[in-house]
């Protein structure tokens, strides 16, 4: 024997429509209980929120529009010329609550390997992720915060000097 109910959370600020959710699977009446009054909780203070279908190109266009004030124009086209290059194709299809750290963990290794300062790419994608938690679109934590960043070997790169028997 399972539990399950039906409940209004409240209304939604946005649309001002009522929130009406149901969930199961619950061992006890007891249990069930309980997932409600913490689903309440967490309506009321702000905790829970609307899952969204935002993919991370949505939020990269909305992030650009505020980007673009408050940097040079050869910034800004460096920026999206890093985005169009890199971090789109890698991210842009994504729902923004599907990335995970792993995926994010892959494309730090990945750029690490072609560039010797990634660090400046995985940056502006971790922006972004942290602007879309700035304006609600997800509750998440960001998930680029939690990649292990690789170290470049630089030992066997050849030195960009010449000796003086070269010259």
């Amino acid at each position: 024997k399972r539990w399950k109910f039906n409940a209004y959370v409240g209304t939604d600020p946005d649309t001002g429509k009522k929130i009406i959710t149901s969930r199961g699977g619950f061992t006890s009446k007891r249990e069930a209980e309980s997932a409600l009054r913490t689903m309440r909780y967490e309506f009321d203070h702000k905790i829970l929120r609307a899952s969204t279908n935002a993919t991370f190109g949505d939020v990269t266009k909305r992030w650009l529009d505020v980007y673009k004030n408050t940097v040079r124009d050869s910034t800004y086209q460096k920026t999206l010329e890093c985005l169009r290059n890199h971090i789109l194709p890698a991210f842009g299809e994504k729902n923004i609550d599907a990335i995970r750290a792993l995926q994010c963990q892959d494309f730090a290794n990945h750029l690490s390997t072609v560039f010797k300062d990634y660090r400046k790419i995985y940056s502006v994608a971790t922006r972004i992720f942290n602007y879309a938690i700035t304006i609600g679109v997800t509750n998440r934590a960001n998930p680029f915060l939690r990649v292990v960043m690789p170290k470049n070997d630089t030992s066997h790169a050849p030195t960009p000097f010449f000796e003086k028997s070269e010259l």
